[in-house]
């Protein structure tokens, strides 16, 4: 039989026992020493909660209450720990490496994403209240990234990268319940051939791939829904850069992982960062991509483009031939060109439609899209030309796309200006047009 936790003694010992983590973490942050073990966690929780119980005796005492029996303390210990310590209720289906995502639309219902494409809802109720949600979750804001975070009130949208390649994304008052979204990136690294024997493109494709990556003069921009696979496929294209290019990376919430002390040493890592509590320090994607262009990068790579701020600075810099990448969601590779002209058209600037259309064909060379295909498999679904301008918007060439039954064709040959590029490079151009799979 389970003991039942008192809430109000709950609510207190996880105050306690947290309030003691963020001091220390924050404590050792500003002393440059390591973050706390896992075992350093339970230690410090363990003392703070024997301080606490005495304290809770001794109240008890004093006003002739019961005292907390063995299997009451028992109970409440392994709560607090639970909701305090690593990442608490959610460790035990981490463990499960097929786990892809984990989300919760409330307290009571929360679904586990697969790698093999499965959902279903978690066998065992992780949270007993939406109170003990929001307070896991404020606790994780305030310990679990690489600066201090609020979620509360105030600041109910929370978007930060915890350890192992997770990505946590909650929401809280602006919604009718407390939710989360919890990600992981269960590729780690990977090359380009690993995702051609996982059927994510074909061969050919793959070889253009690597010949963008090769030239010093080609701007893309990888589209597709969420969970398509587009940060995936941006790493295992950045990892064909030779060994000594430098590379800037911005991003809002840090998960391209290329640093490698000797396979890419050069390589920087910038995150936007969110205002503190008195509404200062914020810095935006688009200040960073700014700032970014004096640090005499080969490679640009922009790791999501989701509003005017980044995307202008972004699609300046290739326009004026900066070798450069980043994503976008849309449904079809002509729609993100369509969400990057609405970018520009609600900047500062306000471009109109058909002089945003302009600026993308001179600042972007090909759209790699892709998608979700047979089985729930990450896919390329389509590589679209920008060819050209008539006046309206951008002209495009379709130069690879997959059919119906998943089979993917290469369509027409590249523009003259695009093929001298990749035959310099080293693609066979030959090969486009051919219909091979």
């Amino acid at each position: 039989m389970t003991t039942r936790v008192d809430p109000t003694l709950l609510s207190r010992l996880s105050a306690a026992v947290q309030e003691a983590l963020v001091d220390e973490a924050t404590s050792r942050a500003k002393s440059g020493r390591p973050p706390l073990t896992r075992a350093g966690q339970e230690a410090l929780a363990d003392s703070v909660l024997r301080e606490q119980l005495q304290r809770i005796d001794g109240e008890r005492l004093s006003t002739g209450a019961a005292l907390l029996d063995d299997a009451a303390e028992q109970a409440l210990v392994q709560r607090v720990l639970a909701l305090s310590v690593g990442l608490g209720p959610v460790e035990l289906l981490l463990a499960d490496r097929s786990v892809e995502e984990i989300v919760a639309t409330r307290f009571d219902l929360v679904f586990v994403y697969r790698s093999d494409g499965s959902v279903k809802e978690a066998d065992e109720r992780l949270w007993a209240s939406e109170s003990e949600l929001a307070t896991w979750l404020s606790h994780l804001a305030r310990t679990a990234g690489r600066t201090e975070r609020q979620f509360n009130a105030q600041s109910p949208l929370l978007v930060m990268r915890l350890g192992d390649g997770l990505r946590l994304a909650a929401t809280r008052d602006v919604s009718k319940h407390v939710g989360f979204a919890l990600r992981r990136n269960t590729l780690g690294k990977v090359t380009i051939s690993d995702l051609v024997g996982r059927q994510m493109m074909s061969a050919v494709v793959a070889d253009f791939l690597r010949a963008c990556m090769r030239s010093t003069e080609v701007r893309i921009v990888f589209s597709g829904p969420t969970g398509s696979g587009k940060t995936t496929l941006v790493r295992a294209c950045l990892g064909e850069l030779p060994p000594l290019a430098r590379v800037l990376i911005i991003e809002d919430t840090a998960e391209i992982d290329l640093f490698d002390p000797v396979f890419h040493p050069n390589v920087e890592s910038w995150e936007a960062r969110l205002s503190n509590s008195e509404g200062e320090g914020a810095i935006t994607q688009g200040q960073e991509v700014k700032h970014a262009l004096r640090g005499r990068p080969d490679w640009l790579v922009a790791g999501e483009v989701r509003d005017s701020d980044a995307a202008v600075p972004m699609l300046k810099a290739m326009t004026h031939g900066q070798s450069s990448l980043t994503t976008v969601h849309a449904a079809s590779a002509v729609g993100a060109l369509d969400k990057l002209a609405l970018y520009l058209g609600t900047g500062e600037d306000r471009l109109p439609a058909e002089v945003a259309h302009n600026q993308l064909h001179q600042a972007i060379d090909f759209v790699v899209h892709l998608d979700r295909g047979i089985g729930g498999r990450r896919e390329v679904v389509e590589v679209v030309e920008v060819a050209g301008f008539d006046g309206q918007r951008c002209t495009t060439n379709t130069i690879a796309s997959r059919s119906d039954d998943g089979t993917m064709f290469t369509l027409r040959r590249l523009e003259p200006r695009h093929a001298r590029v990749l035959r310099e490079a080293g693609f066979d151009d030959e090969l486009l047009g051919a219909g091979l799979r």
